[in-house]
């Protein structure tokens, strides 16, 4: 079961990458760590999972960078070092980023929504920039207003300010809403503008069983209604004008 995990990416893939994000991927491998169950483990396996999966030039930072020793406890009075916390803690003082939450909120005051992208992807790409924004308890607040004002939709735009009481989630639901009826709407012309395509009526005409010397009423019905059908795929310009308004003669 365990075989059919896969850990995370290496730390630093080459050595041309620049620094990486340390606690987005400490987030995924303590996550491939507990799929493991690797609470059971000793430090030392943990520090030996660890070392696997930073990858070549992940090992040879962790190998360079000053060391933050991590002790543990091991009976009255007796510590050993734990290996595993101490280059948790190692990597963590090498790669923490001195946060300028200015720059980080005008990164999000400046994320507008793109062409094509709908509602909920926008937010989505919104929480994650709020992350660094140190908003705290007004995150949602802002991200809704963010929404409200950066839209691509005018028509989502004007249903927001027009609703009271607005919450981020409200928001997100008629913005979806609006987006959903638009993108049938757009089915619906699509599918309307091919109904009236004389090619489509041509095709049809070509689906119509030609009649043969009408000898009675019902063989001269349908070669009418092969005449309707063919009269429709003639209009100016059409390519098969001439030849199929000698057959209708």
């Amino acid at each position: 079961m365990q075989q059919s995990i896969s850990p995370p990416p290496p730390f630093v893939p080459n050595p041309a990458s620049p620094d990486a994000d340390w606690e987005q991927w400490k987030e995924a491998f303590e996550a491939y760590l507990d799929a493991l169950e690797g609470e059971t483990f000793t430090h030392k396996r943990k520090f030996a999972i660890l070392k696997h999966c930073l990858g070549n030039e992940g090992r040879k930072i962790l190998k360079y960078i000053p060391k933050v020793t991590v002790v543990t406890a091991v009976g009255e009075g007796d510590s050993v070092e734990d290996e595993y916390e101490t280059a948790i803690k190692s990597l963590y003082t090498r790669f923490k980023r001195c946060r300028n939450v200015t720059l980080e909120r005008h990164q999000f005051y400046k994320r507008v929504q793109a062409d094509g992208e709908s509602a909920s992807s926008y937010v989505g790409a919104l929480r994650l920039l709020a992350v660094l924004c140190d908003y705290k308890e007004f995150e949602e607040e802002m991200i809704k207003d963010q929404l409200v004002e950066k839209t691509n939709n005018k028509k989502v735009q004007e249903a927001l300010l027009s609703t009271p009481n607005l919450t981020l989630q409200k928001a997100l639901e008629i913005a979806t809403r609006i987006e959903s009826t638009a993108s049938f709407m757009e089915q619906m012309s699509i599918s309307e503008k091919k109904l009236h395509s004389p090619r489509y009526w041509f095709f049809c005409a070509l689906l119509v069983p030609r009649a043969v010397e009408p000898t009675s009423g019902e063989p001269q019905n349908v070669r009418m209604l092969e005449g309707i059908c063919v009269m429709q795929a003639v209009g100016a310009g059409d390519p098969w004008k001439e030849d199929r308004s000698k057959e209708l003669s």
